[in-house]
């Protein structure tokens, strides 16, 4: 399913060949933090397409260059874990991510008012990012094979 196209980027239902495809060119700090936890970047990507009941991919100039999805605690509720993990294409259009992000992050919080995870203390490139897009953090703690440190975030319906 196409949620929005325009100008080489497109919105989209995510599948199996995205993970094919971004397995290998995941961003640095998204390596990271997926090993963190315990996960190869391709067993990130899998799992979260796997848990998620809304997982999209950023497609611009015909490349996935992000995948972001919400897996909701219980099936009637108003929270939902959300994620998302990209490659380094997404520094190259800086402004087009952070708009789709914002389109995004609105449609998921139409769903679910209350979306929340947990991002890699190390990851200063996503919480800058979270930062941005209105997130609250709260506390930090070990978490992952090897107890590194995650910091607590919400994004909630505004």
């Amino acid at each position: 399913m196409i949620y929005y196209e325009r100008k080489g980027i497109v919105l989209r239902t995510a599948t199996g060949e995205d993970v094919e495809e971004m397995k290998g060119k995941l961003r640095a700090s998204d390596v990271e933090e997926v090993q963190a936890i315990g996960h190869t970047p391709e067993q990130g990507l899998r799992k979260s397409l796997g848990d998620s009941i809304i997982c999209i991919t950023l497609e611009y100039c015909k490349r996935p260059i992000a995948m972001c999805g919400i897996a909701p605690d219980t099936i009637v509720g108003e929270r939902a874990v959300i994620w998302l993990l990209g490659t380094d294409e997404i520094k190259r259009v800086p402004k087009i991510f952070f708009k789709m992000s914002l389109r995004v992050i609105r449609f998921f919080n139409s769903l679910y008012p209350y979306l929340y995870n947990f991002v890699y203390c190390r990851n200063v490139e996503s919480m800058d990012w979270l930062t941005l897009c209105g997130a609250e953090f709260g506390d930090t703690i070990p978490y992952g094979d090897h107890g590194e440190y995650f910091k607590f975030f919400v994004l909630r319906r505004k």
